[in-house]
């Protein structure tokens, strides 16, 4: 599968290049080609930072990201390092207390912000107190438009760069008249970094879920391992801030996610993730293993058993034989599952064999098989929709 990322050089008064602005690309053509703004942008990000890597997209230089107003109020971005992500404010969005918020968080935590195609309006005053450049579009400025914005913007302390130089004329102008980036046509067409994602990256996500589900591995190790993986952080932190979870305070943080909802909830999410990127979300093997692990897990609960995430665990991995292509005996040589999860998985043995046994049956239609002992049938029933529901809200999840 090819991974693209575009990117256009900015350059200095000398036309040294000193960063790139990341673009969206889906394919070999130079254009951008989505509706969704949100999901631009994580693309870009992954892509850049988690497949490609930034030495090869930008050399080592920063990378200015255009972030949408969901994208800045998410804390999206706080997954990245400041010094190499420099938070690009596109134009266009409402300019209000939280924005005002996010993007002081932003720079507080040494992010350097850009404000995007600006055109001066008291609203932006706010931000233009935070920023530290400002872009200026010469094309659809006048002249005289661009020399009053550079007059008013003299009282920030802001570097402006001009974009859009179609022609060397366009260059001169601005450079006479004191820009310090510039960015356009002229100088440089934004580029394609082109690559294909590896063969081995479904194996490296099962190494993933090893290391994840290794009982040696101490919380502070737990908490490296996830936050190592950027994208894994990000997904586990969107799927525990959703209405699925209901929590009544925003976790925003890997360590803080560990402490409120503990070491084994954590992890049967890490393995939902983990499991998600191996097969990806519109696989029907995905729906059935997350349905078996909720109704596990909503059936130990009614029946008042203890640990029910490893209950969740067990119905999340029970397709893994079929996602692998492997014997579900040789799988778990290399996962350090606890004894029970192995008999669970191998046998359908123990209590939670019973349970999953279940659930396979319920979703097989064999109801003579459909019991669990301190379970009523029409509460697995209950779960059984319930679950339906659960995993449709959670799939729905960009």
């Amino acid at each position: 599968m090819s991974i693209f990322v575009g990117r256009q050089p900015i350059f200095d008064r000398r036309l040294d290049v000193v960063a790139y602005e990341l673009l969206y690309r889906s394919c070999d053509e130079n254009r951008a080609d989505f509706s969704d703004g949100n999901r631009a942008t994580a693309t870009v990000l992954s892509n850049a930072f988690m497949e490609l890597g930034p030495d090869v997209v930008t050399a080592g230089k920063p990378a200015w990201v255009n972030l949408t107003r969901d994208v800045i109020l998410d804390e999206f971005i706080h997954l990245f390092p400041p010094d190499r992500v420099v938070a690009e404010i596109l134009e266009g969005m409402t300019v209000d207390d939280q924005l005002i918020q996010q993007v002081r968080s932003l720079k507080d935590a040494g992010y350097r912000i850009v404000l995007d195609d600006f055109v001066f309006d008291e609203e932006f005053r706010p931000l233009l107190e935070l920023a530290d450049v400002v872009k200026l579009d010469v094309m659809q400025l006048s002249r005289d438009e661009v020399r009053e914005h550079l007059s008013i913007l003299e009282a920030y302390s802001v570097l402006c760069l001009a974009e859009k130089i179609e022609t060397h004329e366009d260059f001169e102008f601005c450079r006479a008249e004191g820009f310090a980036l510039f960015q356009g046509y002229f100088l440089s067409k934004p580029q394609i970094v082109k690559s294909e994602r590896p063969p081995d990256s479904r194996l490296a996500l099962f190494e993933l879920l090893a290391q994840i589900n290794d009982p040696q591995l101490s919380m502070e190790q737990l908490e490296s391992t996830i936050e190592r993986d950027v994208g894994l952080s990000y997904k586990l932190l969107r799927y525990i801030n959703s209405a699925a979870f209901a929590l009544p305070v925003k976790v925003e943080s890997i360590r803080h996610a560990l402490m409120m909802l503990g070491r084994r909830l954590v992890q049967a999410w890490v393995n939902l993730v983990v499991l998600t990127g191996l097969i990806g979300r519109s696989n029907e093997l995905l729906t059935i293993a997350m349905v078996r692990a909720r109704m596990c897990d909503q059936i130990a609960r009614r029946a008042h058993l203890e640990k029910p995430e490893a209950f969740f665990t067990a119905g999340l991995f029970s397709t893994l034989d079929a996602i692998m292509g492997r014997p579900m005996a040789e799988l778990l040589i290399r996962l350090p599952l606890s004894d029970e999860l192995q008999e669970a998985l191998t046998d359908h043995g123990g209590r939670l064999g019973e349970i999953l046994r279940c659930v396979v049956a319920y979703e097989e239609a064999r109801w003579n098989e459909v019991a669990v002992t301190g379970v009523a049938r029409d509460q697995i029933t209950a779960s059984w929709f319930e679950s339906l529901e659960w995993v449709s809200q959670v799939l729905s999840l960009d």
